[in-house]
């Protein structure tokens, strides 16, 4: 019997990867999915009743079951809530993502992203060998100079003269160009969401170009314009972030020294951004559409645009004026709100 718990305790301290839950339920339900609800954006899950769908948030699966916290099943639904916010369902069975597991990323990348981060890194290393080194930070043109030959011969001087700074020997530049390309391969991932957060700049010109071509119509003019101040404080806070990035990744050799570290800060930062962006993919997507702004659906993109947009941008001040605003009109209209 002792054996058996041991046994059990054992296998309960060892992390799942995959979504297992022992509880009857989720044994007795097929098609149990996880996912944020749509609405409130709370983790849960659907099962389905019947020929309806009910959603469950996690907090009222731990009640419901009584599955305590720190147990095997309460430690899944932790790992499962935190998992959503990188995928966008579960199932029993599916693995976790790599962000949970590993902490690497379960999204993937190009090898142009790769090269540009390099290129960064590579450049910034030149320091130590020349002051004249190429100064740049579009992407289009780090690609550029990757080629260059004398770019390319200050690039491997500057190798040998980190590896002394590193504490090793000169010959020993082999180690650091791994370093580097550990580094930029972890470095990749936030070029990407650079990438990510031009699409979003994109969706913000045309939302401008929406103003103009809707200055004739007062309805829809005062939620394009509204649309806009969004995305300008949208604009300014992902900026802020991308700048404190930039700050974080300035100097290259004390990333160099303290790698481990440096890739968990990074880690960080990615799944941030990530996280951020990635709820913008079905918006982005109906925004990209060609000329979207003369489209006969124009008023119920910048509609659920605002909706999307306001929870997240909108400040204390800007709720205070809408209410005020509303009030004005229900009064004028005389409108009164029911009360129960």
């Amino acid at each position: 019997m002792a054996e058996s718990e041991a046994q059990t305790t054992e296998l309960m301290s060892e992390p799942r990867t995959v979504v297992e839950l022992d509880h009857w339920f989720f044994k007795k339900l097929e098609g149990v999915r996880f996912h944020l609800n749509q609405t409130t954006h709370q983790p849960g899950m659907s099962i389905s009743m019947a020929k309806n769908e009910a959603f469950l948030t996690i907090t009222s699966v731990r009640k419901e079951f009584g599955i305590p916290n720190d147990s095997a099943d309460g430690e899944m639904l932790s790992r499962i809530s935190d998992a959503l916010k990188y995928v966008k369902g579960l199932l029993i069975g599916d693995s976790l993502p790599k962000e949970i597991l590993t902490g690497e990323a379960s999204w993937n990348i190009t090898p142009r992203h790769i090269a540009i981060a390099h290129q960064r890194v590579a450049l910034k290393l030149v320091m130590l060998v020349s002051t004249d080194q190429p100064t740049t930070s579009d992407p289009a043109e780090l690609l550029k100079l990757a080629d260059d030959p004398e770019v390319k011969k200050k690039v491997n001087e500057s190798f040998s003269v980190a590896a002394v700074e590193l504490g090793m020997q000169p010959e020993q530049k082999e180690e650091v160009i791994e370093y580097v390309n550990t580094l930029a391969q972890e470095l990749g991932y936030l070029e990407a969401l650079r990438d990510k957060f031009e699409t979003i700049e994109k969706m913000r010109d045309k939302i401008q170009a929406v103003r103009k071509v809707c200055s004739n119509k007062p309805t829809l003019r005062e939620t394009a314009d509204q649309v806009a101040r969004l995305m300008e404080r949208a604009k300014a806070e992902y900026t802020a972030m991308f700048d404190d990035i930039d700050k974080r990744t300035a100097e290259v050799m004390p990333m160099l020294r303290q790698l481990d570290d440096t890739i968990q800060t990074i880690r960080k930062l990615r799944d941030d951004l990530y996280i951020r962006f990635r709820v913008w993919d079905e918006l982005l997507a109906r925004w990209s559409e060609g000329h979207i702004e003369y489209s006969m659906k124009i008023g119920d993109i910048l509609r659920d645009t605002h909706q999307f947009l306001a929870p997240r941008f909108m400040t204390f001040t800007d709720w205070t004026s809408q209410a005020r605003e509303e009030q004005k009109r229900r009064t004028k209209l005389k409108i009164q709100p029911m009360t129960w």
